[in-house]
């Protein structure tokens, strides 16, 4: 992992971790009825979890595309003739209406 790659990373651990929730309720009652070290320990709970939680979801995901790199490969294709197919659409609908005569709007 580059270093870029891994403070992108962390920033959006950081950003999920501040956003309001049940966790962020926790670390806050925590800090209002226990202290602040209390609050900061909860708080870096609350970080490591949701860190591992995200590693290994995209361990997960890059052992599918290793496993499954077929279906990546066709999913790609697929897109592609996709793609293709509405522009060939979009091409013949301009063609379309450029052969229609302009009429007056009526009122």
């Amino acid at each position: 992992m580059t270093p870029t790659a891994f403070l992108a990373y962390c920033a959006a651990v950081t950003l999920a971790a501040a956003t309001p929730g049940r966790a962020m309720f926790a670390v806050i009652t925590n800090g209002v009825s226990r202290g602040f070290l209390r609050a900061f320990m909860a708080g870096l709970g609350v970080a490591a979890g949701d860190a591992v939680l995200v590693t290994l979801a995209l361990l997960g995901l890059v052992a599918l595309a290793q496993t499954f790199e077929w279906i990546f490969l066709l999913l790609k294709y697929a897109g592609a003739a996709y793609l293709i197919f509405l522009g060939v659409r979009m091409w013949r609908a301009s063609v379309a209406q450029s052969n229609e005569p302009r009429t007056a709007p009526e009122r």
